[in-house]
């Protein structure tokens, strides 16, 4: 590609810049000593391109002086590819993070539980011959007394799905710290508004009501 060549003497005459105020700039077009100012606002406002500085360019003369040409190229920034962007949005979810409190107080309103109830869930598994337990219990211990709960911690994987919650919704909890994230869809939000009732009892029926006397016919009296 033929680059544009700025020297020294045209740059002087103060009229270069004006050449490029219509211009329409494209990725891969180098400049040579210097880049028009209208190309740096023209990459900063379609955010879709940048100018790097390319190897200048050294030359000898007849009489043996070297001159160094230093050169600029527009460049397109690359697009991010479907895993990339995929990778970045795991990246930032397992940063998202939460206090300790949070995540004991959603899960006591979500399953009635606190961190020594999940403890003695974990403990009271099953385990059959041979067979390793699935998550080390003194290094959950440790970790349950960390201030801060990172969503990328597998801890977090083990205990949620040991408590019947889905990635999905871990996810979206350490988003939002809105424990009812964690809640089932034919779960209800429940914070003890309706704890001891029992609905299945049902209402009382009223007596039934006497026959309303007639007027005019007088009650029978025994003799």
């Amino acid at each position: 590609m033929e680059e544009n060549m700025i020297t020294e003497e045209n740059n002087n005459t103060g009229g270069i810049w004006s050449e490029y105020d219509a211009y329409e700039f494209t990725a891969g077009e180098i400049f040579s000593n210097e880049y028009p100012p209208q190309a740096a606002i023209w990459c900063n406002e379609t955010q879709t391109h940048y100018i790097e500085e390319l190897e200048p360019i050294e030359e000898e003369t007849e009489e043996g002086e070297v001159i160094t040409t230093r050169r600029w190229q527009i460049k397109a920034i690359p697009v991010p590819t479907p895993e990339e962007l995929a990778q970045k949005e795991a990246e930032r979810i397992a940063m998202l993070n939460l206090t300790a409190a949070d995540v004991e107080r959603a899960i006591y309103k979500a399953k009635g539980m606190d961190f020594e109830d999940v403890i003695a869930l974990i403990e009271a598994q099953p385990l059959s011959e041979g067979q390793e337990p699935q998550i080390d219990i003194k290094a959950l211990k440790i970790e349950l007394k960390a201030n801060n709960f990172y969503r990328g911690n597998p801890y977090i994987d083990i205990v949620g799905t040991l408590l019947g919650f889905s990635k999905e919704q871990l996810d979206e909890f350490f988003e939002t710290n809105d424990y009812t994230k964690l809640l089932g869809v034919n779960e209800g939000v429940n914070d003890g508004a309706n704890e001891g009732v029992n609905n299945s009892e049902a209402p009382e029926t009223p007596a039934e009501e006497a026959a309303p006397v007639q007027d005019g016919e007088p009650e029978e009296v025994e003799g």
